[in-house]
């Protein structure tokens, strides 16, 4: 009876050693895929993170563009280091040889893509609109209600009605 409860414990330490070393791998693995970039060519993407959007939407889009390697384990760490609801909206230029961290703290510091054009002096609001969407940087649509609405105003946190007279 000893040499078979012997041979049996042994094979239970056999089992858990296995098991502990295969647990050892795979984590191994997820702590590498955090910091290995998805892929190192280095194209550029430009992503458009909306307002509300969830972590795991972000992953998704994330992954979908290739741009991390693993969405499950990007929305679990932006969960653990508490990211998840402080990821901030805007349009990000990220390169893909950045790894997971380094997107995910963009994202969190709201370092999106910042746009800078000039506006020639004298240009009036048609002109101004007109360079705006040439330039593809928003819609005419879109310009006009910031422009002759309230909602611009409360943007720039003026106390008007439109910003007509602001923009020159």
């Amino acid at each position: 009876i000893k040499i078979k409860t012997l041979f049996l414990y042994r094979k239970i330490f056999n089992f858990v050693i296995l098991f502990f070393i295969i647990l050892f791998f795979i984590l191994a693995n997820l702590v590498i895929d955090i910091f290995r970039p998805a892929n190192k060519s280095g194209f550029i993407s430009i992503l458009n993170i909306q307002k509300e959007m969830t972590s795991s939407q972000i992953g998704n889009i994330l992954f979908e563009k290739k741009l991390i390697i693993n969405k499950n384990l990007f929305i679990f760490i932006s969960k653990i280091m508490n990211f998840s609801t402080h990821l901030k909206a805007g349009t990000y230029k990220i390169n893909s040889s950045n790894n997971m961290l380094y997107i995910l703290n963009k994202l969190k510091k709201g370092d999106y893509l910042k746009i800078q054009f000039t506006i020639p002096e004298g240009y009036t609001l048609e002109q101004i609109t007109d360079l705006l969407v040439q330039k593809k940087i928003i819609s005419e649509k879109r310009f006009q209600k910031l422009v002759n609405t309230s909602l611009g105003s409360k943007i720039l946190n003026l106390k008007t009605k439109s910003l007509e007279g602001y923009l020159f």
